[in-house]
């Protein structure tokens, strides 16, 4: 009994060791400085992504894609925010990688709700919840939830945002999550403010911000400082709120966190002018009006408008008083269209929710109950797996005996197929480009032909796509080499997983165009394949600001020997080119023959 019990901590050990894997260090140095200097950690990931992806660790990519769009997030650069994220989540998705697909998922719906697409935040905060649950990732659960009660807030829905809170935070203190419990215990206050109760909620803001005194968490502070300089604001005391306000502003300042701050000065500058300091007032109604157009914040600007015509009359200026509430109905009547039909979204959308929980939590008890059966069936086949590890310890001794003598038989084996191995490699590596992992422009001069005589030799047909991603030019002025690197990448990885079950191989024939030869393949076989990697990459919404359809497209041309009547490699090849021609000027992102 005693063996089986070491063999049983020895198996436990093995498995750790083997599941056990850490972020590289340089992550986890880049993320302590997102919040304090989000500058320093961009200099730090920037280089590590494109190790990552040089290395094909898809996994630490993700991650650092996603810290990179925190990073800028916070900088007020939305647009960078956005395409690194969307390649985050693109990179964990096309990988497998669900823990990291959820933590994307999680920060893109902070993003879009920072910036006022808050139906679209939400769908990312329900999707991020499902695969967090699916993996019981307390932290995670806790994070999404706490999220998703600020979507019932901002609508007015109260009641539903404070049972989200606290639930958020009943998950929060089982574990060391504090900086977590400052946020949550600010918005529930946010809530009760919505619904009349200031006492309660100045509570919640004091109770933040004690807590913050407990860590190094400026993010936290401000939130809590400038919750309570709106609450002593409404509440009529004014010195208190300029405190509170004047507090929160040096601490988003300290970490500049745009968005927040843009939220902070607008609030310092109510408090300015309440107490009838226009100047300052209007100093700060500028800088939040600034910072909010830089980041596309339409809710802020409105009521910035509106105020800045409230002071440019109490000033006497009548005619930028009437200017500034043109622009505040313009926006308001826009925003709210937007606000109704986004508010029917969610609340769909959470009702949905709510009637697929109770579905799945009563799978999870039958799930329950079976896996209850299973580990007692597991448990004895673990025993007598052990049983079996100790007769075999008794077998290799004598087994070894036998291999010693024939130790210099097998050493010189070993080095034969070193050397062949490593020929292999340098074989590979002359054929492989570097940055997509496809066969090169060398290889594909060499075999191409070869495959072409072959077909043309058994009386088989053969077919050639060639593929060109649109607008990639215009891609890599706008956003850099880097980026553009990112994206073909991904266009490969994409490509490799459409022909995975073929026999049918492709290559980087320069540039942003592929090649791929389908040997024993006719015209209709080669549409099949070129139309599922043209949909595929329609599918995945690769970002692409400057192309007419938003997004990453390709363009496709395909000939087969058989149809352009030559079995002539480049016969076929300018057949080919010259279907990827028409497709192109018949308005791209289409497969044509």
């Amino acid at each position: 009994m005693h063996q089986l019990r070491i063999i049983v901590i020895l198996l436990q050990l093995l498995a750790v060791s083997f599941c056990a894997a850490a972020s590289p260090p340089e992550l986890s140095q880049a993320a302590q400085h997102i919040d304090s200097n989000p500058a320093y950690a961009l200099e730090l990931l920037l280089p590590l992504i494109e190790q990552a992806q040089e290395n094909e660790d898809s996994k630490t990519e993700a991650i650092a894609l996603r810290y990179a769009g925190m990073a800028y997030h916070r900088m007020g650069k939305p647009a960078d925010a956005a395409l690194f994220l969307q390649d985050g989540l693109s990179a964990a998705r096309l990988n497998g990688h669900r823990a990291e697909e959820g933590d994307l998922l999680n920060t893109f719906g902070i993003y879009c709700f920072d910036i006022g697409m808050y139906e679209q935040s939400q769908r990312y905060f329900l999707q991020a919840l499902e695969i967090r649950k699916q993996s019981d990732d307390t932290l995670g659960i806790a994070r999404t939830t706490n999220n998703l009660g600020r979507i019932q807030d901002k609508i007015g829905n109260f009641d539903r945002a404070i049972e989200y809170y606290q639930e958020s935070l009943a998950l929060k203190n089982t574990t060391a999550e504090i900086n977590g419990r400052i946020l949550t215990l600010s918005n529930m206050g946010l809530a009760y403010k919505g619904k009349g109760d200031l006492e309660q909620a100045i509570r919640l803001y004091q109770e933040a911000l004690l807590l913050s005194e407990q860590t190094t968490y400026p993010e936290g502070e401000g939130y809590a400082q400038q919750n309570l300089g709106e609450a002593y604001r409404l509440l009529g005391r004014l010195d208190l709120s300029l405190s509170h306000c004047t507090k929160a502003l040096d601490a988003y300042r300290s970490v500049r966190y745009q968005p927040r701050l843009s939220q902070a000065a607008f609030e310092t500058a109510l408090t300015y002018q309440a107490l009838k300091d226009y100047p300052n007032a209007e100093q700060l109604y500028n800088e939040a009006l600034e910072l909010a157009t830089s980041q596309n914040q339409q809710e802020l600007i409105r009521d910035i408008m509106k105020q800045l015509a409230l002071l440019s009359e109490e000033e006497g200026d009548l005619s930028s008083a009437l200017s500034y509430f043109k622009r505040f109905v313009a926006l308001q009547d826009a925003l709210s269209s937007v606000y109704n039909r986004e508010k029917i979204l969610i609340l769909d959308a959470e009702h949905r929710s709510r009637y697929q929980q109770a579905e799945i939590t009563l799978l999870r008890r039958d799930a329950e109950l079976n896996q209850s059966k299973l580990q007692q069936q597991h448990f004895i086949v673990f025993a007598l797996s052990a049983l079996s590890l100790t007769a075999l310890g008794s077998i290799y001794y004598f087994r070894r005996q036998v291999k010693l003598r024939r130790a210099k038989e097998a050493e010189l084996l070993i080095v034969t197929q070193a050397l062949q191995e490593a020929n292999s490699r340098l074989n590979h590596l002359a054929a492989t480009d570097s940055l997509t992992k496809l066969s090169n422009r060398r290889q594909f001069d060499q075999s191409y032909p070869e495959d072409c005589a072959r077909a043309k030799e058994n009386g088989l047909d053969i077919a050639l796509i060639l593929a060109d991603i649109d607008f990639f030019k215009q891609y890599n002025d706008q956003l850099g080499h880097l980026a553009g690197d990112r994206c073909l990448r991904q266009v490969a990885s994409l490509l490799r997983r459409c022909l995975k079950e073929t026999p049918y191989w492709a290559a980087r024939y320069g540039g942003e165009e592929f090649a791929i030869v389908l040997y024993n393949a006719g015209v209709a076989e080669a549409a099949k394949v070129a139309e599922c990697f043209r949909r595929s990459l329609e599918n995945l919404t690769l970002a692409h600001p400057l192309s007419p359809n938003g997004q990453i497209t390709i363009s496709l041309g395909i000939a087969s020997a058989l149809s352009c009547g030559s079995y002539q490699p480049d016969v076929l090849f300018k057949a080919a080119d010259d279907a990827l021609y028409l497709a192109k000027s018949g308005g791209r992102n289409q497969v044509q023959q």
